[in-house]
């Protein structure tokens, strides 16, 4: 509009939204080749036909997870550029401590979860899934690189979604875009996944004789997964995964295979032994790291069951568990418990017999 020689200039602008995903695979042995999933906000979910994957962005395993991007947006009017970043897990919560380069906008010196950064500046930041960084008042023009640089170990770049005439780089994990038009919401997704372990479990006996071990069968095992490490004056918290489960060495000679396992802790439990054989008295504790060529490694605070299990393999996921054979002392029940009750019986009434014996000799001499 023009008015007394004074041009007044409408230039509506545009959002870049960076929204952070995670993912992981499920088991879909039942429902071979469904394919087209979407996170929890519709993205689409590219997946190789028979898996399945499931969206776990706002899952509590991932709380302090970071993912670190570089990025630069030259603004069509050479402005700085701002941005804020927002906690989609948590009714959309501004995050005003963001690990970033830029410089973070204050009021009355406390942060106001804006941020700011000169045009075409290159600069860094932390994301957490399902966080969702927005760029504010582009014009249209305006150009964008988006480079993820870092992850956490057992993560990897699953996919990256966005406009149409954007380009992207899936193995340099870029996207390059520009703000092609006015008053439009634009969004970038990046999608990572959360690799998950195959282990396999085999179990041995020690020879008394120096022997080398042998397989076994019969043995009684649960696994669990460390939820919350112990604090002060409290126990940790486990997890059941899945239900208990019999180990038979001498037919499964590749080990029982146990899928799907996320990273963390975990603690194996003997619940029967092979017959023959001593039943483990502590658990054997471990770490999973899929991804990585040491799969299986002992936890710092394995304890003393550390020293009855090995790993091998390839990449390490192997665990072997070793028992000693001995005489097992009689429970509670069963044949055991009644042949050693019968025979603390026969001691008692011999005892008994002899006592009364005695005494009837000792009067017999008295009198």
């Amino acid at each position: 509009a023009e008015a007394g020689g004074l041009i007044a200039e409408n230039r509506r602008r545009s959002n870049l939204n960076l929204v952070k995903k995670v993912i992981t695979a499920v088991d879909n042995t039942d429902a071979a080749g469904t394919t087209g999933a979407t996170t929890e906000d519709n993205t689409d979910i590219a997946e190789t036909p028979g898996t399945a994957t499931q969206d776990i962005s706002n899952s509590a395993e991932l709380n302090g997870q970071k993912f670190s991007y570089s990025i630069t947006v030259q603004d069509a009017g050479n402005q700085d550029v701002y941005f804020s970043v927002e906690d989609l897990a948590d009714g959309n919560k501004l995050i005003t401590n963001l690990t970033t380069d830029a410089t973070a906008e204050t009021k009355d010196g406390n942060p106001t979860g804006y941020y700011h950064i000169e045009s075409g500046r290159e600069f860094t930041v932390e994301l957490e899934a399902d966080w969702n960084l927005r760029f504010i008042n582009l014009l249209s023009g305006s150009s964008y690189s988006i480079t993820e640089t870092g992850m956490g170990e057992s993560f990897h770049l699953h996919d990256i979604t966005g406009p149409g005439e954007a380009t992207k780089e899936l193995n340099a994990k870029t996207i390059r875009g520009t703000i092609g038009q006015a008053n439009t919401s634009y969004k970038v997704t990046y999608i990572n996944q959360l690799d998950t372990a195959e282990i396999f479990l085999r179990k041995e006996g020690t020879n008394a004789e120096g022997g080398e071990p042998v397989a076994l069968d019969g043995a009684v095992f649960k696994l669990e997964k460390l939820i919350k490490a112990n604090a002060f004056g409290e126990e940790s918290t486990y997890e059941a995964v899945g239900e208990a489960f019999i180990i038979n060495s001498k037919t499964e000679t590749d080990g029982h295979r146990i899928s799907g396992l996320r990273p963390g802790t975990y603690r194996l439990t003997e619940i029967t032994a092979p017959a023959g054989y001593l039943l483990l008295r502590d658990p054997i504790v471990f770490t999973v790291h899929p991804g990585t060529e040491n799969l299986i490694r002992m936890a710092e605070t394995a304890g003393t069951g550390a020293s009855h299990a090995e790993i091998s393999g390839d990449k390490n996921n192997t665990l072997t568990i070793l028992n000693t054979p001995g005489r097992v002392l009689p429970g509670t029940g069963g044949m055991g418990t009644f042949l050693y009750n019968l025979s603390g019986l026969a001691l008692m009434l011999t005892a008994l017999v002899y006592i009364i014996h005695a005494r009837h000799r000792q009067k017999g001499g008295l009198n």
